[in-house]
């Protein structure tokens, strides 16, 4: 925590002094620039006192290559930095990331690297060079935008990368190879910064552990090991890394190249794309992983026991996760959740989700079986693209057969929690939904209607919240939904639903229990394109 408040106060040392000589009007704030510094430069998402410091020091000042370069030269030289520990190499790589927004050629990392150790350049001088270039002034219109702050991730393929200390490298067919004659109880440890590109998923069998040398976590993510989708597109429709029952993903980079897709400035999406796919089972773990560039519909999805080919769950974890979702837009059917949890047995905790575009973290209804899992405890950070909502439930849908009609519940929530979240979004950036209890706003006459989850003391902080609807309740009954923070301000998006505070489609049939008020009793049919 201390490492935070230093780099808090370093940011707002230095809005001070943009401050003694600002403009008369605020500047344009550069919202995922900022939130990039922290998530390629630091390695996790912003704080609530770091960023409304940050905030602060653009808005008193300007955004221009001056400015930013500043902003993030404090930030990756700061001592919070410093005390990743990194290498050369590895900090090279978090620079070209947060600054250049794309990963570096294996050339200019090896020359970065090279003057870095003969002391040609001194940090400093580096990160001066690399804010000085032509291709970072070409990055600053779109940084600065004053029509949207988001400027999606680069399309550099990931560098093969000089790696570290003992574990694995090499190709795919070997990695599974080893990974299949691993006993179950066993470990496969890959060598920090081994890069394994993937041509179809990879498996994990059941028990078996797959992990990085060294056991880096989400902030020291230059450091993993990163598994990533092959560097042509169209790719496989299916998931890098699969996890069989009882399998365990942990301290590895997985990386769906997302950015790899785009023809003609559009970026392409192919559903079933996902970064991780558990399987279900007892015990299996996804924790401390950095997901993200998803190329399909979310970065973790985690199967249930109702659905085909998947084990039914006990006791899953996947916490302390990192996830991102620049490369997703928000926009034409392009949209990527964050942690998507069928599983109905989950601890789902400690993750931070920033700028994934569909629902950052969503739990699903499963047929035949109770969903009980816990999502509490997470950050869903929107500061450079908008979202349908941060916080979802899903009692899934009938299409294109009628769903549950009014009054009746096919789908048991009883014991499910989203608890004591995080979330929090800009007035660039705004959600239809802050939280949706029910997806009747998505699939309206086709939904299915849960009974009995409780969404409880969910908060924003002291940051912001902007939504169209900050609460719906419209495909839940029973539910507890208590002590959520309301938006900052109601805003107008793309869809048609009613713009409430809270609103719950209880004289429709589809809410009911103890639902914070006061609400606007109004149904929520498929107003969300």
């Amino acid at each position: 925590m201390q490492r935070i408040r230093t780099v808090a106060a370093l940011v707002a040392a230095t809005a001070a002094c943009a401050g003694a000589a600002a403009p008369a009007q605020a500047g344009t704030v550069p919202t995922q620039y900022i939130a990039k510094v922290y998530s390629e430069g630091l390695g996790r998402a912003p704080d609530e006192s770091g960023w409304a410091a940050s905030v602060r020091q653009f808005e008193l000042g300007s955004c221009d290559a001056t400015s930013l370069a500043v902003y993030g030269k404090t930030a990756l030289t700061s001592s919070e930095f410093t005390a990743l520990g990194y290498d050369d190499v590895s900090r090279v790589l978090a620079a070209y990331r947060a600054i250049l927004n794309r990963d570096p050629l294996a050339g200019d990392l090896a020359n970065a690297v090279r003057a870095l150790g003969s002391g040609a350049l001194t940090w400093s001088q580096l990160l001066d060079s690399m804010y000085a270039s032509a291709e970072f002034a070409a990055l600053v219109p779109a940084i600065c935008s004053t029509t949207t702050p988001d400027y999606d991730f680069g399309t550099t393929p990931a560098p093969d990368l000089p790696t570290g200390g003992s574990g694995f490298t090499g190709t795919q067919a070997a990695l599974q190879a080893l990974l299949d004659a691993t006993p179950s109880g066993g470990v496969v440890t890959l060598a920090k910064r081994a890069v394994v590109r993937m041509s179809s998923p990879l498996t994990i069998p059941a028990g078996v552990t797959l992990r990085t040398s060294g056991a880096p976590d989400p902030r020291h993510y230059a450091d993993m090991a990163r598994l990533v989708r092959a560097n042509t597109w169209p790719t496989y429709a299916g998931a890098v890394v699969t996890l069989q029952p009882g399998a365990r993903l942990t301290n590895v980079w997985v990386d769906g190249q997302k950015g790899r897709s785009e023809v003609g400035g559009v970026r392409r999406h192919l559903a079933a794309a996902f970064n991780v796919r558990v399987l279900g089972g007892t015990g299996t773990t996804v924790s401390a992983n950095r997901l993200g560039n998803a190329a399909g519909a979310t970065a973790l999805s985690a199967g249930g026991g109702g659905d085909a080919g998947v084990a039914p769950c006990v006791d899953n974890v996947y916490s302390d996760n990192f996830v991102e979702g620049y490369a997703s837009d928000h926009a034409d059917g392009n949209w990527t959740d964050g942690i998507s949890v069928g599983c109905e047995d989950a601890l789902v905790s400690g993750n931070e989700i920033v700028d994934t575009t569909d629902v950052g973290l969503i739990v699903f209804g499963q047929r035949g079986f109770a969903q009980v899992s816990r999502l509490d405890d997470n950050v869903v950070a929107n500061p450079g693209q908008g979202a349908f909502a941060s916080l979802g439930v899903d009692a899934w849908n009938n299409y294109p057969s009628a769903g549950d009609p009014p009054g009746v519940a096919s789908r048991d929530f009883t014991g499910a929690t989203i608890d004591r979240n995080l979330f929090w979004n800009t007035i660039r950036s705004t959600n239809a939904m802050g939280i949706a209890v029910g997806t009747r706003a998505w699939t309206g006459s086709y939904n299915f209607t849960g009974r009995g989850m409780a969404v409880r003391d969910n908060t924003k902080g002291s940051l912001a919240l902007y939504a169209r609807t900050g609460i719906a309740v419209a495909g839940m009954l029973d539910a507890t939904v208590t002590g959520n923070s309301l938006p900052t301000a109601l805003v107008d998006d793309s869809s048609s639903c009613a713009r409430a505070n809270v609103g719950a489609a209880v004289s429709a049939g589809y809410a009911s229990g103890t639902i914070q008020g006061p609400y606007l009793d109004t149904d929520y049919n498929a107003c969300i394109g």
